[in-house]
């Protein structure tokens, strides 16, 4: 069977006729190269990080992006070094390699990171040696970069709350771990928070990241007023479409918050210098990524399993990897729920969320 649109099943969900989902694709302004990154991330890489054209192609469908800008993409993502290609027959599957897979792991700590917990007060200063060639240099400060680090002198980079092993692992997958000085590093004491605040200002562009996540908040508001999260969304009652909107909804509010995280500092809440709005953006984030997580695993899951139609299983639990996301927060979110029933004398549909 080769890799076509043909050979794979119609999907029952149509995004095109869902207000909600198409006020999204519209105002978001899809790319389909970004968008693939960021399905291969959320839902591929719990799933063992590799995956069929096809079944890629399926699931890319509802975004408005074809079979032919999946073809390109991968192609060009191929050539970028994020996935291997294997061949079988007519038929082609896709592999993240494991420079890939590194960049995919530092990324997901901070799309999915956890409560945020005490500072210590302590910095990662990284120390750009004059062996880095200029190409070199680049690439540590932009991959860096998506780990939190800041620039604040030429040959400096910091970071308040760094994951020092995604820090090793970046700089010895480039190459340039034997060129970058590492260094921890503490306030003095009596330090002016003011200058630090002004410190942190300089280093980060925070004014325009406020905007982004006023956005943020614009855009996925009237979401969370359309759906109801004091329950998970569900794919009981025989129709894979519940399941494959929730994909498509989890999916795209991944996109957005990766877009701002990614490109923006890790600080913590005590040397933030107006946290109120990056804490509300946090937590409708997590709200609406907690509420749609079950049923669109289910759909993947579907999806990848080549299965006759997009029905999920009433059985289906959602795979490890993404139970741990958020510092394990979907299995408590699921527990509560459950109780909550419990003493509402109602299990309905409680099944499929939480199997035995």
């Amino acid at each position: 069977m080769a890799d076509t649109a043909d050979d794979l099943p119609t999907s029952p969900y149509d995004s095109s006729a869902d207000p909600l989902v198409a006020r999204l694709l519209s105002e978001m302004e899809i790319r389909g190269k970004s968008m693939i990154v960021t399905v291969f991330g959320d839902a591929i890489v719990p799933h063992g990080g590799a995956i069929w054209l096809a079944d890629l192609i399926r699931l890319m469908e509802p975004f408005g992006v074809g079979e032919r800008v999946v073809r390109t993409a991968v192609y060009r993502l191929s050539q970028d070094a994020y996935f291997d290609t294997t061949k079988e027959g007519r038929r082609s599957f896709y592999a993240l390699t494991p420079p890939a897979r590194l960049m995919f792991e530092a990324a997901e700590r901070r799309i999915y990171a956890g409560d945020a917990v005490p500072w210590d007060e302590q910095w990662l200063v990284l120390i750009l040696t004059g062996a880095l060639s200029r190409t070199e240099r680049a690439a540590v400060v932009k991959q860096l970069g998506w780990q939190g680090f800041a620039q604040v002198g030429p040959n400096l980079l910091v970071n308040p709350v760094p994951v020092p092993r995604a820090v090793g692992q970046t700089l010895e997958s480039l190459g340039v771990a034997d060129k970058v000085l590492e260094w921890r590093a503490g306030g003095a004491p009596g330090m002016r928070q003011e200058a630090l605040h002004q410190m942190v200002r300089d280093a980060w562009p925070l004014e325009e990241l406020q905007t982004k996540y006023r956005n943020f908040l614009s855009l996925f508001g009237p979401t969370a007023l359309g759906l109801d999260t004091s329950e998970p969304q569900k794919t009981v009652g025989g129709s894979g479409a519940a399941a494959e909107r929730a994909f498509v909804l989890r999916s795209l509010l991944v996109h957005a918050w990766r877009r701002i995280v990614l490109n923006s500092p890790s600080l913590p809440l005590e040397i933030h210098p107006d946290p109120g709005l990056a804490a509300e953006a946090t937590e409708l984030y997590q709200t609406l990524y907690l509420n749609l997580a079950d049923a669109a695993d289910a759909h993947v899951a579907a999806v990848m399993e080549q299965a006759e139609d997009a029905v999920p299983s009433k059985d289906h639990v959602p795979a490890q990897a993404l139970q741990d996301r958020f510092g394990g927060l979907l299995a408590t979110y699921r527990k509560t729920l459950k109780q909550n029933r419990v003493r509402k004398g109602s299990n309905d549909g409680w099944e499929y969320w939480q199997p035995g």
